[in-house]
């Protein structure tokens, strides 16, 4: 028996305009996105020319265009400083080098690789000054063992 297909709703693309066969997700309009879109074409004239745009130069542009497009005095231009990113990585703690030195005379033999993995959690904003502290995921049966690594990779100050 073969299962039902689910149909899409018919009011799809009148809900979502943006929705089509490359996008599953609605996408989002800002509250001013002539402004974006100005300041977005600004950016890719100047990209263009390899001329280097910092944070205050494009929050400072955002604010002459906000000016000519009527942007109430009282937005907020984003700050550098108040955007994070996150992101996790894999840590094999236990596992050792799989190659090494040797001499060609001399008949080396693999070891069993231990898999003992974490998850660390490492987040900043974008200019670097606040880094949020590590957090570590992981699981053992030897839970004096993982406590250590813990400890230890929480007072790296990575």
């Amino acid at each position: 028996m073969e299962p039902k297909k689910r149909l899409p709703h018919p009011r799809k693309t009148e809900i979502y305009p943006a929705w089509g066969a490359d996008s599953s997700k609605r996408q989002r309009v800002g509250k001013f996105s002539d402004l974006e879109d100005a300041l977005f074409n600004w950016f890719t004239q100047k990209r263009a020319n390899n001329i280097i745009i910092t944070d205050d130069l494009l929050r400072e542009k955002a604010k002459k265009l906000g000016e000519q497009l009527d942007v109430p005095e009282n937005f907020a231009y984003s700050n550098a400083a108040n955007i994070y990113n996150a992101d996790e990585t894999g840590l094999f703690f236990q596992l050792i080098p799989d190659r090494t030195l040797a001499h060609k005379d001399e008949n080396y033999h693999g070891v069993k690789r231990m898999k003992q993995r974490i998850t660390a959690l490492l987040c900043c904003n974008s200019t670097g000054t606040d880094k949020r502290r590590l957090l570590i995921i992981g699981k053992s049966a030897n839970l004096d063992a993982s406590e250590t690594l813990v400890h230890t990779l929480l007072h790296l100050h990575i």
